[in-house]
C-alpha cells in the first residue's frame, strides 16, 4: 500500500480540486496540502526502500505478469521526491503571486499524479498512460497566462508531443507483439531471445 500512496494522494486531491476555483486561496492551500502529503509519503517510502531494499506490489491481487506491477527502488523514489518537491514549490510560488486560472491547482496535482505513477509503474502500457496524464496536464499548463507567446508555445509543444505519443504507443504495441507481455521486468528478460530484426523495427 505504501508504494501507491504518493500517486493516490495526488490523484484524489486533484479530483477534489477539479470542480473548485483555483483563484480562491483556500483551494490553492488545499492543493499544497495534497502535494505536501504526497511528499511526506514519498519520504516515508524512500526511508523504507533505503532500509529494506526495493518494494514491489501487484495491483488487484493478481499474479505477476497479469496484474499491474508497481515497484519502488532508490532511483525512482528520488525522482518522485524531486517531482513532488518542485511542484509544491511551484504551486506555493504561484499562490504568493496570485493564481490566474481556475484550474491551475488541479492541473498541477494531475501532473504530479501522472509523474508519480510513471516513476512507480513496472508495466509498459501503464507507463504510457501515466505519461499521457502528465503530458495532458502539461499541454494546458504551458498555455498558462493566455498571452500570444504562451498559446504559440503550447501549440508547438502539443503537436510535437502528440506525434511522440503515437510513436510511443506503437513501440509499446511492438514490444507486446514480440515479447507477449507488458511487464517491464519480463520484457527485459525476453528481449534477448527476440530476433534482432524485430528489435530494430521497434526502435525505428
Amino acid at each position: 500500500m505504501i508504494v501507491v500512496l504518493p500517486f493516490a494522494i495526488n490523484w484524489l486531491t486533484a479530483i477534489i480540486l477539479t470542480p473548485l476555483s483555483g483563484k480562491q486561496r483556500w483551494v490553492v492551500w488545499l492543493g499544497m496540502l495534497g502535494l505536501l502529503g504526497s511528499l511526506l509519503s514519498s519520504i516515508w517510502l524512500g526511508m523504507t526502500v533505503f532500509e529494506a531494499g526495493p518494494i514491489e506490489m501487484v495491483t488487484g491481487g493478481w499474479d505477476q505478469g497479469i496484474g499491474i506491477r508497481l515497484r519502488a527502488d532508490a532511483l525512482n523514489v528520488i525522482y518522485i521526491l524531486l517531482a513532488n518537491a518542485l511542484l509544491l514549490f511551484a504551486l506555493a510560488y504561484e499562490e504568493r503571486t496570485q493564481v490566474q486560472e481556475h484550474g491551475f491547482p488541479a492541473l498541477v496535482l494531475y501532473l504530479a499524479a501522472g509523474l508519480n505513477g510513471l516513476f512507480l509503474t513496472g508495466d509498459a502500457f501503464n507507463f504510457y498512460v501515466f505519461f499521457e496524464i502528465s503530458m495532458t496536464s502539461s499541454f494546458i499548463l504551458v498555455s498558462y497566462g493566455h498571452g500570444a507567446r504562451e498559446v504559440r508555445d503550447a501549440l508547438i509543444f502539443t503537436i510535437i508531443n502528440l506525434l511522440g505519443s503515437v510513436f510511443f504507443l506503437a513501440g509499446v504495441a511492438g514490444l507486446y507483439h514480440v515479447t507477449g507481455t507488458l511487464d517491464m521486468e519480463i520484457i527485459a528478460t525476453r528481449i534477448g531471445t527476440v530476433e534482432p530484426g524485430s528489435v530494430i523495427m521497434i526502435a525505428v
